[in-house]
C-alpha cells in the first residue's frame, strides 16, 4: 500500500516532509546502501529520540511497518565520548534511492535542514567569551553550499566554514590513532536574530540539543524583533511608561524609543 508521501512524489516529483527530513539526515550521518536488488536506509546514533524520529519518518514514507530500533554497545575506538549505547535503525526497500533523490519544495526546506542539523549539528556557547553558536560539520562542499543557500532563504546567515580536519591528519584519543580520510569543514550560525530564527523555523528533534538551544537563547538579555505595533499598543492604548514597555517586551528602552520614532515617521508619511 502506497503512502501519501509516495503518491505526492509520483505526482509532483517533490519529496514530502518526512522524506525530506530523511534526505537531510542522509546528507549527514545517515546512509542509503545498495543491498541486492533493494536499498537499505540506515542510521546509527547515540540519541534514541533522533533515531526514533528517523524510524517514524521512514515508516510514514514507506506506508507500512518498519523494523524496530536495535541497541548495541560499541568498544572504545568507536565510542570516544564514553557513552555506552548506540541506537541503530536499518530498513530495506526498493524505492529509497528513487524517492530520497526527489526535489525539495520550499515548504519542506526546513525539514531537510532539521534532518541535517539533527545529524551533524550542535549547540555551543560559553558566556565568559560571549560565544553562542550552532555549528555543523561536513566534508562535502556541495552540501555546505546547499545548506548556506537554504538557510539564507529562511533569513538565516551561515558563517564562512573553517577547516577542522585535513585529509591525512592524525589524531589520538585515549591511546587510539585516528586518521582523517577527508577534509572536514565547520560553518556556524551565530548572532541573536539568526539563532532565534533557527529555533522558530528549524529547531532540533534531539531533545538535549533543543534544550541546549533554549538555554543558550535564554542567556540573551534582550529579545529581537520587537515591532512598532507592539510598542504603540502598550504606549498609547495601555498608557504604559517606557520602562514598563521595555520590561514587558524584553527589550532595551532605546528600542522602545526607536519604534515610537518609526511610528511617528510613518504617521507623517501617511498624511
Amino acid at each position: 500500500m502506497s503512502s501519501s508521501e509516495v503518491g505526492y512524489f509520483e505526482k509532483t516529483g517533490y519529496m514530502g516532509p518526512c522524506a525530506t527530513y530523511l534526505a537531510g539526515v542522509v546528507a549527514g550521518d545517515g546512509g542509503i546502501y545498495p543491498r541486492g536488488n533493494s536499498w537499505s536506509l540506515a542510521l546509527r546514533a547515540f540519541d534514541r529520540d533522533f533515531v526514533e524520529e528517523f524510524r517514524r519518518c521512514a515508516e510514514a514514507v514507506k506506508g507500512e511497518s518498519v523494523p524496530k530500533i536495535e541497541e548495541y554497545s560499541p568498544g572504545a575506538p568507536s565510542n570516544p565520548d564514553g557513552k555506552k549505547t548506540k541506537y541503530v535503525f536499518q530498513c530495506g526497500w526498493t524505492r529509497w534511492q528513487e524517492i530520497l533523490s526527489g526535489k525539495i519544495s520550499d515548504k519542506c526546506r526546513c525539514d531537510w535542514l532539521r534532518g541535517m542539523f539533527d545529524s551533524e549539528g550542535g549547540v555551543e556557547y560559553n558566556l565568559s567569551h560571549s560565544h553562542r553558536e550552532i555549528s555543523f560539520s561536513n566534508s562535502n562542499l556541495a552540501t555546505l553550499k546547499q545548506v548556506k543557500e537554504m538557510l539564507l532563504a529562511e533569513g538565516i546567515q551561515l558563517g564562512k566554514p573553517t577547516r577542522t580536519a585535513k585529509k591525512g591528519d592524525v589524531n589520538y584519543w585515549k591511546g587510539q590513532k585516528f586518521e582523517a580520510t577527508k577534509d572536514c569543514f565547520q560553518p556556524r550560525v551565530s548572532g541573536q536574530q539568526n539563532l532565534e530564527r533557527f529555533r522558530a523555523k528549524i529547531g532540533f528533534d534531539i531533545q538535549r540539543q533543543q534544550a541546549a538551544l533554549e538555554e543558550m537563547l535564554s542567556t540573551y538579555r534582550y529579545r529581537t524583533g520587537v515591532t512598532v505595533a507592539e510598542v504603540v499598543n502598550l504606549r498609547f492604548n495601555q498608557k504604559k511608561a517606557y520602562a514598563e514597555i521595555a520590561q514587558e517586551l524584553g527589550c532595551n528602552k532605546s528600542v522602545v524609543y526607536r519604534r515610537l520614532r518609526q511610528a511617528k515617521h510613518r504617521e507623517k508619511e501617511a498624511k
